[in-house]
């Protein structure tokens, strides 16, 4: 996928959930086989299940020196990093190519 095919700009987006400690939002294609999630958790409020007999972790620093975890299953990746008050997920049925281009455009 080209970094075009993911520009949220052209997709549609769904809220899943906003409370006071979580935002939740799905950006999906028109013909909704494409889609990615972006969650964002207050740091005192996350919690997380994974596959862990079916996925594999990996604990890696971008090229800022930013620490983050890279989940990866059989059909989906996730990505997992903090600035101190919050934890980011990005995740979806993408490469690890395609994960990191969005991660990188996340301001």
């Amino acid at each position: 996928a080209s970094k075009s095919e993911w520009d949220t700009a052209k997709m549609n987006l769904d809220i899943r959930e906003t409370t006071d400690d979580h935002i939740g939002l799905c950006y999906y294609s028109d013909d909704k086989k494409k889609s990615i999630y972006f969650d964002q958790y207050t740091a005192d409020s996350y919690s997380s299940y994974y596959d862990n007999e079916r996925g594999h972790f990996k604990t890696s620093s971008d090229k800022f020196g930013n620490e983050f975890i890279l989940y990866t299953n059989d059909d989906f990746i996730s990505i997992l990093w903090d600035n101190g008050e919050y934890i980011f997920e990005l995740s979806g049925g993408i490469s690890e190519s395609e994960i990191m281009d969005i991660y990188y455009s996340v301001k």
